[in-house]
């Protein structure tokens, strides 16, 4: 009995300290870092977007919040927020301030990264927000020769804007965009930060003003 006690004693030691050795390889690292998920939870205030890039703007500079959204062109789901957008912002006269940051996902849509361009050079001539919307209420057309058009449409310097696209003169303020929201974790649009907040996809109106209400009861957050 003794030596089978003991021979029992030391399988079972032996097995323990396998499965330990085991448990420890199988758990997963800790340390990995994994892209942040959209969240209605306030992030840490060094997690939001710049507001020194000179990015488009609609509301005073003086807002309470800042609502960033960061879009592509080409998204559908971008052109289905901005009405909810602009519909949730007006509700808080001079409280709110948009800024719109570029995120071209040039690997499901070629024309995004030029339309960023496009959209950039309109504002070169302080008219970006009427081409903004001249190109996400035409998804499915925007190729060089519509931006031109869509310039001429929009009363702009056609000669200006296309010196201005030809030599990608904007693009390095859209690659700045890119980079940032890299930094921030983002890998798909559109992509809110309301104040402090995260939302990603098409926020309803109701979900942005619960938000909005939400930063301002904190005391906002300026940018």
């Amino acid at each position: 009995m003794g030596k089978s006690s003991a021979f029992l004693g030391t399988v079972t030691v032996v097995a323990v300290a396998l499965l330990v050795i085991f448990g420890i390889v199988s758990l997963p690292d800790r340390t990995e870092r994994t892209d942040p998920q959209p969240t209605d939870s306030p992030t840490e205030t060094s997690l939001v977007p710049r507001s020194d890039f000179g990015n488009p703007t609609l509301g005073p500079n003086g807002a309470e919040i800042s609502v960033f959204v960061f879009g592509d062109y080409q998204c559908i789901a971008c052109a289905q927020v901005e009405p909810n957008l602009i519909e949730a912002i007006t509700a808080y006269p001079d409280r709110i301030r948009l800024v719109w940051k570029d995120l071209p996902d040039t690997r499901i849509h070629p024309d995004a990264m030029n339309a960023a361009v496009a959209a950039r050079c309109a504002g070169e001539q302080g008219d970006f927000w009427r081409y903004h919307d001249l190109l996400m209420a035409n998804q499915t057309s925007l190729d060089e020769s519509n931006f031109l058009l869509f310039a001429g449409e929009d009363g702009l310097d056609v000669e200006r804007f296309g010196s201005c696209y030809s030599g990608r003169l904007t693009e390095p303020l859209v690659r700045r965009d890119v980079d940032e929201a890299l930094s921030l974790g983002i890998d798909a649009t559109p992509y809110l930060f309301v104040g402090n907040t995260r939302l990603s996809g098409v926020v309803s109106v109701e979900r942005l003003r619960t938000t909005i209400d939400l930063e301002l009861a904190r005391g906002g957050f300026r940018q």
